[in-house]
This record gives C-alpha cells, structure tokens and sequence, in this order.
C-alpha cells in the first residue's frame, strides 16, 4: 500500500484482482464471451498501467538509497561534493515522478479514462452582471 496515498493505492488488491484476471484469460473458453473478454483484457491493461509504474519507482528509491549511502561513504571532499549534487538532483527527479504516480492514482478510476464534454453558457450572473 502507498503510505503517502493513504491507503488509496492497495497494491495487494490490484495485485490480486490482476493474477484472477490472468488466470481467467488463461481458461480455454476465456474467447466464447467476446465482449466479456474485451472488457477483461482493458482491465488487465488498466492493471498494469497501475502496478508497473509502482514496481518502476520502488527499484528507482532503492536505488537512490544505495546512491545515498555510495555519497555519505565519500571520503574525498571534490568527490563528496559532486556525488551531494548527484544526491541532489536524483531526489528532486524522484520527488516529481511520485507526484505523477499519485496523481494518476487518484485519477485512475473507472469514469477517469473517459472523455468529457464542459459546455460553458453566458448569461446573467449576479447583481453585478445587471449594471
């Protein structure tokens, strides 16, 4: 579960939702419902998108912890100062990339991947739209 999500992105579950999904399309007769099984393969899909991205930047912390702790170890002060720089920039590049995973988290939902009409209409507004 993401802790920062609050508890909004439940890893496990997608998870599990994902392997029922794969192996119901792995049933021979997953085909004989057409429509049933394209919706089957979109939620796949939808699951991936989801959990992917996840795994992606769990191994990009990992890694910045051992480029963290590579930087702390420097004993060489031009050394140092570069890997701080180094340390630096793949935070910010990280903290930005999970801003983006939660905010496609949040719009993730079912509605969310659907196209919207705004219409917008003029007209009286107010009493100051009266003067």
């Amino acid at each position: 579960m993401c802790a920062s999500c609050g508890g909004f992105f439940d890893l496990l579950k997608l998870q599990e939702k994902l392997t029922a999904l794969e192996a119901r399309m792995a049933a021979p007769d997953f085909w004989n419902n057409r429509e049933r099984a394209q919706g089957d393969v979109d939620e796949v899909s939808r699951l991936r998108s989801l959990i992917n991205p996840f795994h992606e930047l769990e191994r990009e912390i990992e890694d910045f912890d051992a480029l963290h702790q590579l930087a702390s170890e420097e004993k060489n002060e031009s050394h140092r100062a570069q890997a701080d720089r180094e340390v630096l920039s793949e935070h910010d590049r990280l903290m930005h990339k999970l801003e983006e995973f939660e905010l496609r988290q949040f719009l993730s939902g079912e509605s969310d991947r659907s196209n919207a009409f705004i219409t917008i209409h003029s007209g009286a507004g107010g009493t100051e739209s009266c003067d």
